[in-house]
């Protein structure tokens, strides 16, 4: 018997022992969780407008207005999180950002 067999079959004889009924407890998404996903959310979106803004410097006219949607959407994808998570009141209290002089 493999040591990860025994340390399963331990494991499951001691939730036994404590009152498990072998149903699995509703699992809600934690805040890693919610992190990483916010996490993909914005690096795709910064894909889309990459990809757009490539495109442009190519000079690829198809591609540009093949993509016009997605970069229309990405756009306001990336706006949104800009102001919820990068204003200055919205950032957490050890977070500075810097003044513009004359601002």
């Amino acid at each position: 018997m493999q040591a990860a067999d025994r340390h399963h079959d331990r494991a499951v004889i001691r939730s036994h022992r404590h009152g498990w009924t072998g149903e699995r407890p509703e699992v809600q998404q934690g805040p890693d969780k919610a992190a990483k996903q916010a996490k993909g959310d914005i690096k795709a979106t910064l894909k889309t407008l990459a990809n757009y803004y490539k495109s442009i410097a190519d000079n690829d006219t198809q591609a540009i207005q093949d993509k016009a949607q997605d970069f229309a959407q990405a756009s306001t994808k990336y706006a949104s999180y800009i102001v919820t998570n990068c204003l200055a009141e919205n950032v957490p209290s050890r977070v500075t950002i810097p003044k513009i002089p004359g601002q």
